[in-house]
């Protein structure tokens, strides 16, 4: 009696490991990557000469408004209705199968659980249409000195030295634009009152853009000599921003290298069946998107508006599919053709095109350092994988133990 409960213990563990090694459906969606912008925030810093001082001072810089608070929840819900249907994403967020990871800065971390409470209605007690109150999720970061993986502005001074040296060129498309808007760089610093002469007025620019831009988006009045000219040339300059970035491959490769090796090595963990994760969340900034898509050369030439979203999906054929959603006010989203990996773009020939191109983790360490962040998911889930071919020859040997007597 007590062989053959063995035995049948054995069997059903047999017929459990055998049904987990069975090829799932092709179209099975295994796991998705989002990588988001924060939400809409106050200004970065406050001008010399600033009508809207006192406010930024009530408010805080660069803190998450409530406005960026509902793109975020909405985001969340528009995730939760698009994949709902898919088995693979619960109600309730599980730290086993799920990972979320934000810059250290208190927008992206306020928009990472803003997005989590949309995402995840089980974690939260509400209507499901106003901003529930939720059972927190926890949310990872790095301080930004050390955070190679998603903050574009830690140290690296090997993209530095690059990124200077594409300033410096005399007819380089950033010279040209000093002489191009010259005429702006005088408005506003005589009606900013920042210090000159400036060796860079551009970056300056940008800067009083960041400040416009807030005023805008919080529906405050504009100073005077603010016009659509004004704005529409202080546009101009910070879209460039982000096209000079991170065009060249040696300045996306430096800072996307840890990213896109994490991200395929994640999915190629995934397939291999060595890794539960089906989601990961990353709560980023507009550099982190634009930098992104400069990396597969699907960037739109335009800067990634507040709550912007990157959505990387893995299916059990081992296709891979970049979506973009640029909007959260219209429900419509890019599916992105990735010019070296053209649909249908599978995992090893994706990861293989990355590697040739240097878009990967040995060359944002050659450039910046780091690299702790590349061997998380592998160094802890690798054990996974021997620990279940352990299991699985106990098994086969328990169940054949019987038949040798």
């Amino acid at each position: 009696m007590g062989v053959a409960v063995l035995l049948l213990r054995a069997l059903l563990l047999l017929a459990a490991a055998v049904a987990a090694s069975v090829p799932a459906e092709p179209n099975r969606l295994m796991q998705i990557v989002v990588l988001v912008r924060h939400g809409d925030r106050s200004a970065m810093r406050s001008l010399p000469i600033d009508p809207h001082s006192e406010l930024l001072d009530q408010v805080g810089p660069a803190q998450l408004l409530e406005q960026g608070v509902r793109q975020l929840f909405r985001l969340g819900v528009w995730l939760r209705r698009r994949y709902d249907n898919q088995s693979l994403l619960p109600r309730r967020f599980n730290t086993s199968t799920m990972e979320v990871r934000s810059t250290d800065t208190d927008r992206t971390l306020m928009s990472a659980q803003a997005l989590l409470a949309g995402l995840f209605p089980g974690q939260c007690a509400g209507d499901g249409t106003s901003m529930p109150v939720c059972y927190p999720v926890p949310v990872h970061s790095k301080p930004t000195q050390t955070d190679q993986l998603l903050k574009m502005s830690s140290p690296c001074a090997a993209y530095q030295h690059r990124w200077r040296q594409f300033r410096a060129r005399p007819n380089g498309p950033f010279k040209s634009a000093v002489r191009e808007f010259r005429w702006l760089a005088e408005l506003a610093r005589n009606r900013t009152g920042w210090p000159g002469p400036d060796d860079c007025p551009i970056k300056q620019l940008w800067r009083v853009e960041d400040s416009v831009s807030s005023w805008q988006r919080m529906g405050l009045a504009m100073p005077s000599w603010v016009n659509g000219t004004v704005r529409e040339g202080l546009a101009e300059l910070k879209r460039r921003k982000f096209l000079w970035k991170y065009e060249e491959p040696q300045l996306h490769s430096a800072r996307m290298g840890l990213l896109v090796a994490r991200l395929l090595g994640g999915m190629r963990l995934r397939l291999e069946g060595k890794t539960a994760k089906a989601l990961q969340v990353y709560s980023a900034h507009d550099s982190t998107v634009a930098a992104f898509l400069h990396a597969f050369q699907v960037f739109n030439g335009l800067r990634p508006p507040m709550a912007a979203c990157i959505i990387a999906e893995l299916y059990a054929s081992g296709e891979f599919r970049l979506v973009y959603k640029n909007s959260t006010e219209q429900p419509a989203v890019h599916q992105l053709s990735i010019p070296f990996c053209p649909p249908p773009c599978f995992l090893p020939q994706l990861e293989s095109e990355m590697r040739r191109r240097g878009v990967w983790a040995e060359t944002a360490q050659a450039m910046c350092g780091g690299g702790g962040d590349l061997a998380e998911d592998s160094q802890q889930d690798e054990p996974l994988g021997a620990v279940y071919n352990f299991i699985l020859v106990i098994v086969l040997s328990v169940s054949w133990l019987p038949l040798l007597y």
